[in-house]
């Protein structure tokens, strides 16, 4: 079921989701051999039984490791992607952090690129003008505003993505490994753009592996292990069980 609005505003709830994906068709001897002590199943589930409810204006963190189901779930919120079974409601539309670069056109300028992406993603024409010097400042691109984006570095398609997806007013905001690929300056600003969104009352979703982002943002944090909810509390407390588990000797 794809998502569709819940009761109030920026409220998520995801009850008893499983998704399961079909493997590889051609996976090679090894993969074979695997998959035969595995039951002979060409399905692999993704995600087993997950239930998370999110209040109206909360910040949480998804931690796990690769493979564990972040980013599957991630693409249910957004809508890209629908449970095989379980009932999934967002309270209100999604802006999305994630892969920042996608929808932006290299032969269009970052001012072209920034009307165009803010309705794309759901702000109004009049909106996305009304934004875009504050949009194009933020990113440090408004000198370089009427430049064709192929010719930008790669952090600034990456600022510029940033900065027109943090500048939209979405009840809930889902933020996927942004500040990662960022310099020290700008994760400082875009760090403060995500705390005043949360001032705002935006519900925020924030996946990440750094777990200072994590624990900088988020009062609570769901752990996905292997597709299931290995632990779901206040941030302190799950990050120091999710840190005892990868380091157990630590």
């Amino acid at each position: 079921m794809s998502p569709e609005p819940a009761h109030l505003d920026g409220r998520i709830e995801a009850i008893r989701l499983w998704k399961r994906f079909r493997t590889d068709p051609h996976p090679g001897l090894l993969g074979q051999a695997a998959r035969l002590r595995a039951g002979g199943t060409r399905w692999r589930w993704a995600l087993r039984d997950i239930t998370v409810q999110i209040e109206p204006g909360e910040s949480v963190g998804i931690v796990g490791v690769n493979g564990s189901g972040k980013s599957t779930l991630l693409k249910m919120l957004t809508g890209t992607m629908v449970p095989t079974v379980g009932d999934l409601r967002v309270g209100g539309p999604v802006g999305a952090l994630i892969e920042l670069q996608a929808g932006l056109h290299p032969e269009l300028s970052g001012r072209e690129n920034a009307l165009a992406y803010g309705t794309l993603l759901g702000l109004s024409r009049q909106q996305a003008r009304d934004s875009l010097d504050e949009v194009l400042a933020f990113a440090g691109v408004d000198d370089a505003a009427d430049r064709q984006v192929k010719f930008y570095s790669t952090g600034m398609r990456l600022r510029l993505g940033f900065s027109i997806a943090a500048h939209l007013s979405a009840p809930v905001m889902l933020v996927d490994e942004v500040l990662a690929v960022a310099d020290a300056e700008f994760q400082a600003a875009a760090t403060a753009r995500l705390r005043a969104l949360q001032a705002e009352g935006t519900t925020l979703v924030v996946v990440s592996h750094d777990l200072s982002v994590i624990t900088g943002l988020c009062g609570r944090t769901v752990w996905l292990d292997d597709g299931v909810v290995a632990d779901d509390g206040t941030t302190a407390e799950v990050l120091g069980a999710y840190r005892a588990a990868r380091d157990p000797a630590g």
